[in-house]
């Protein structure tokens, strides 16, 4: 997975955003008619598999997210304390269940970090 930095801008300073890698929609228009898009792959299906806690690919999933998370962490960032902000992508306020729970995993496993809910 490619690592992508970004720049959050907030009201007291900016801060640096990590992202572990794009996500990819399953479906895609062409000449305005819906196809596969063929560029989705591995991670991409694990992040739509975030989205429905009944479903027995939802575990393997959060799993697959937080050992990615994890090892980026201990990995490439180098720092003595951070804060994760889970950023709502589409509908304000509302934030993926199988998001915060990687996230509170990775806080308790590595008290470097601490977690703030997006708005």
């Amino acid at each position: 997975m490619a690592v992508q930095k970004f720049v959050i801008h907030t009201t007291l300073t900016p801060v640096t955003g990590y992202a572990l890698g794009s996500y990819r929609p399953y479906y895609i228009k062409q000449d305005g008619v819906k196809v596969k898009n063929e560029k989705f792959d591995n991670h991409s299906q694990q992040i739509l598999n975030l989205k429905d806690p009944s479903k027995n690919w939802y575990a393997p999933a959060v799993k697959y997210c937080a050992i990615h998370l994890a090892s980026f962490l201990k990995r490439d960032l180098d720092v003595p304390a951070a804060e994760i902000v889970i950023i709502p992508s589409s509908t304000k306020g509302n934030v993926s269940a199988g998001l915060e729970k990687i996230v509170q995993a990775i806080c308790r496993n590595d008290k470097r970090f601490s977690y703030t809910r997006g708005t």
